[in-house]
């Protein structure tokens, strides 16, 4: 069993085994993380960065960042819903763009 902890300074997410109570890895990531979810189906994990992105980690590698998709600065708050099998991600208002929640289908 493991559990996996975002970091804001510095950047980063840990795998940690929860089992020994070791640090599994550590890698970089986007900034202003605040969501984390473990998405069992592909054996990945969302991180949801203030930054304006989303980074996809593979957990079966490492954490291998295998993609980053791009959102809005401040978008930090998401919600992973294996049910739906969907990311929500809160996009906050920005000049002219309204607030808007944007859904993400993972492949």
């Amino acid at each position: 069993m493991g559990i996996f902890v975002g970091h804001r300074r510095p950047a980063s997410v840990v795998a940690i085994d929860t089992a020994k109570g070791e640090i599994l890895n550590n890698v970089g990531a986007c900034g202003d993380a605040d969501d984390l979810f473990y998405d069992g189906a592909r054996k990945r994990l969302h991180v949801s960065c203030g930054d304006g992105h989303v980074a996809i980690f593979d957990a079966t590698s490492g954490l291998t960042e295998t993609s980053m998709i791009s959102t809005r600065k401040g978008a930090r708050t998401s919600l992973f819903v294996p049910a739906l099998d969907r990311l929500f991600v809160a996009v906050p208002m920005s000049g002219d763009q309204l607030a808007e929640i944007w859904v993400y289908a993972p492949k």
